[in-house]
């Protein structure tokens, strides 16, 4: 499943030894604050119900084979969840080959829960336990399976196929009755009230008063959701804009005593957290006159929800409205410590341009340097007996389809292996789940490898993050058999956090348009990582456009993994700063600027222009360096490795409809018609408000994934929420978009004989043309000896 693979990314970014989805119960038990339930997770007289897979990942049953078999998942327990009661409803099934004396032993914190017999007579079983949650401290904690399974009373051979208990992960279920706490919030305990593992679908809240400048809204309101999305790592998370509404004077009085916030009106406001906005002056019909004596400079500042003390407001203000933008960076930036106290105060701040791709400490290789893998959050990591769980770094990086082909990935791996392993143990290498070379641990005397040389083609990289697997296949001389044990305990290999990663080519061309490259790493819109080389832009000023575009940035940063504070955030397209930058346009068809539209596969939600692809083929391109090529005889070709370069020839059909697509919202990826190495996305919809509704529909998990093409077409309230169909309606961007000097380059790299003939045939003519001149300059001394 998609999702799953999805979420196994993204516990990855966090660098943690947890299970990619092991929050998705937290999320699922704050119900009432989720717009959207859970998939597979129910609530039900009172008692919400999670299955195992959720935890898992996928509904594969957890298999545990052999005499003695052991698998685990990681289950949360988020700060602000009060548990009062939770139990585990398991359902497995065993092999009729096991005897009395097989046991499935369950753990939980390591402490036993339950221990229920196997037996070959009765091999299905159900059973129920109370999980002591309620007891313990918020955090991570480990739910174990160990299975103790025999087929005699005598000699056995542990790797019997009839060994076996598969626990079914759609039955099984966790089931829990939990409400959340009332808050008594600090700053400092931000990370743990936004926290990814508490619910599936984040809503956040953003109040500003109505007399506070729009332009000043909407870049504040962009760079608080960005920290806020940041805290929640890739938790999706969807953000509601609403003014202000003030309380009457009577209700102000009265509630003066109780909330600084005396003066906002919370009873339109949803479910949720909040955040208020604004400089000092236009809070004041808001806050208590004590409360805004405080704001002389940038401003921070965190209490209970009057109405519903179980969520937070958070107070982001300023004495003028430059302010109130250095204390929305400052939160957005995500590194400062806050204190443990409500209130902060910001004199001044300094964020200088980023140069280089370094967000939340992953940092991406590039040529200057080699990196160690503990730059990448890696720490010395020790793999133990057969089977065992490999390790893994992760980084980011931007490969470049027209590189020369020689640039590689080179590792240096510094790792140890201990005595008594067969010859045919290995500590693979993988990128991105591909095999790609291998370290034998073959000396039965155990061995160790310092800076051992590995190269990986750069054209394996994919955009984005990628992931460097590596596991170790150890296996003991002795492989047992009946009445024979296997022992792995020796089996021991350790990677070293001084290993190191350089990566020979920075890669800066990227093949156009394709938004599946959007939805996995951002470009091209988050090509900077502080934003750059973005500019934000709004057709429509309402609530529903700015809670899209604040929704949408949120995504951009979690997969940016940093906030976007240099983006020029304007309030329509015709605002620059002359630097070039991508766009990405937020607004109802009907307010988009013509010299857009008119470019648009959908210049409205009324009518289509589509240019689909139908057939593609590839011929030899007509070009000097083909006829060359083709005037070598085969047997020279061959020997020199040449090829003539052949170019896809694309047919598309032609296509206008005038067709009602309002029902559906849009995203569509276009060049910018105007800086043609820039790109335009534009994310649409007939109505504000549908958009506000569709878009945070589309940054869950599923839906997003399903982004490519350059034309994205859904709808939150279509048969299937959140179904999305993706397609591709303009023709590529081609490769003479590179450039020639780049072009000649890559041309080469593809034919290194016809480079050498080249050289050689280039020095040939210069030792030609030397003796020519020579001969020319005897002749003449010759003629003329006075000279």
């Amino acid at each position: 499943m998609r999702t799953s693979r999805l979420l196994m990314h993204c516990a990855a970014q966090a660098v943690r030894q947890l299970h990619p989805i092991c929050w998705l119960l937290s999320l699922a038990l704050c119900l009432p604050l989720s717009t959207q339930a859970l998939e597979g997770v129910i609530y039900r007289d009172g008692e919400l119900v999670a299955p195992l897979s959720a935890f898992k990942g996928d509904a594969v049953p957890m298999n545990l084979r052999g005499a003695s078999a052991r698998q685990t998942l990681s289950i949360p327990v988020p700060h602000r969840l009060d548990i009062d009661q939770a139990s585990l409803q398991l359902s497995f099934t065993n092999s009729i080959g096991v005897v009395e004396g097989s046991v499935l032993g369950i753990e939980f914190d390591q402490r036993p829960i339950a221990q229920l017999p196997l037996r070959g007579s009765k091999p299905r079983t159900n059973a129920r336990m109370n999980l002591p949650l309620p007891e313990i401290a918020p955090g991570y904690y480990e739910l174990a399976f160990e299975a103790s399974q025999h087929y005699s009373s005598g000699c056995e051979d542990p790797t019997r196929a009839s060994l076996w208990t598969k626990v079914d992960m759609q039955q099984s279920q966790l089931v829990a009755k939990a409400k959340l706490r009332r808050l008594n919030p600090v700053l400092s305990q931000l990370p743990q009230l936004v926290d990814p593992k508490l619910w599936t679908y984040y809503r956040l809240n953003v109040l500003t008063p109505p007399s506070l400048p729009t332009a000043t809204v909407f870049e504040a309101g962009s760079l608080v959701s960005q920290g806020t999305a940041l805290l929640l790592d890739y938790a999706p998370m969807g953000v509601q804009h609403q003014p202000l509404a003030q309380v009457d004077g009577k209700t102000r009085d009265r509630q003066a005593n109780n909330t600084v916030l005396s003066g906002i009106d919370f009873s339109q406001v949803s479910a949720g957290d909040v955040v208020v906005l604004g400089t000092r002056d236009s809070l004041m019909p808001y806050l208590r006159q004590d409360e805004l004596n405080r704001i002389n400079q940038g401003y921070l500042a965190i209490f209970p929800r009057p109405d519903q003390p179980e969520y937070f407001v958070l107070l982001v203000a300023g004495n003028s409205e430059d302010q109130l933008l250095e204390a929305s960076k400052a939160l957005a930036s995500g590194q400062l410590l806050l204190p443990y106290a409500e209130r902060a105060q910001l004199d001044g701040l300094s964020l200088p341009k980023m140069h280089t791709r370094q967000a939340r400490g992953l940092l991406m290789p590039d040529s200057e340097r080699k990196h160690r893998f503990s730059e990448f959050g890696f720490r010395s990591t020790t793999m133990r007996g057969m089977g065992a769980t490999g390790t893994q770094l992760m980084f980011w990086s931007q490969p470049d389809p027209f590189a020369p082909l020689k640039d590689t990935i080179d590792l240096e791996i510094n790792a140890a292996y201990s005595p008594g392993m067969n010859s045919d143990s290995v500590l693979n290498i993988l990128l991105n789940g591909r095999y790609e070379s291998a370290l034998a641990l073959a000396d039965p005397r155990g061995g160790r490898y310092e800076r051992m040389k590995i190269s990986i083609p750069y054209a394996h990289l994919q955009p984005g993050w990628n992931e460097l697997l590596l596991v170790a296949d150890m296996k003991p001389t002795f492989m047992g058999g009946e009445c024979q044990p296997i022992t792995d305990s020796h089996l021991h290999t350790t990677v070293f956090e001084n290993s190191t990663i350089a990566l020979n080519s920075r890669g800066d061309v990227t093949m156009l348009p394709d938004l599946d490259l959007l939805q996995r790493t951002g470009l091209p819109l988050a090509h900077e990582p502080d934003g750059q080389a973005l500019r934000v832009a709004l057709s429509s000023t309402s609530s529903g456009t700015l809670s899209a575009a604040w929704t949408l940035l949120g995504k951009l940063a979690q997969l940016n993994r940093n906030a976007l504070v240099a983006a020029d955030y304007s309030l329509n397209l015709a605002a620059s700063d002359g630097d070039e930058r991508s766009t990405l346009l937020v607004g109802v068809d009907s307010s988009l600027p013509p010299a857009v539209t008119e470019r648009l596969q959908f210049p409205n939600l009324k009518q289509s222009k589509q240019q689909p692809q139908l057939q593609q083929e590839a011929q030899t391109e007509v070009s000097l360096s083909n006829m060359l090529i083709g005037l070598l005889p085969e047997s020279w070709q061959n020997w020199f490795g040449l090829q003539q370069s052949e170019q896809l020839q694309r047919i598309y059909a032609t296509a206008e409809l005038n067709a009602d697509f309002r029902r559906e919202s849009a995203m569509l990826l276009m060049r910018d018609p105007e800086q043609k190495e820039r790109s335009i996305v534009v994310v649409t919809s007939a109505d504000s408000d549908k958009l506000a509704q569709d878009v945070a529909a589309l940054v869950q998990f599923e839906p997003w994934s399903r982004i490519a093409g350059d034309t994205v077409l859904w709808s939150a309230d279509s048969d299937r929420p959140g179904l999305v169909r993706s397609a591709r309606l303009s023709k590529p961007v081609d490769e003479d978009s590179i450039g020639m000097q780049r072009s000649i380059g890559y041309f080469f790299t593809q034919h290194p004989m016809l480079f050498l003939l080249l050289v050689i045939v280039t020095l040939a003519l210069l030792v030609l043309l030397t003796h020519y001149l020579l001969a020319r300059r005897q002749l003449r001394r010759q003629h003329n000896p006075g000279d």
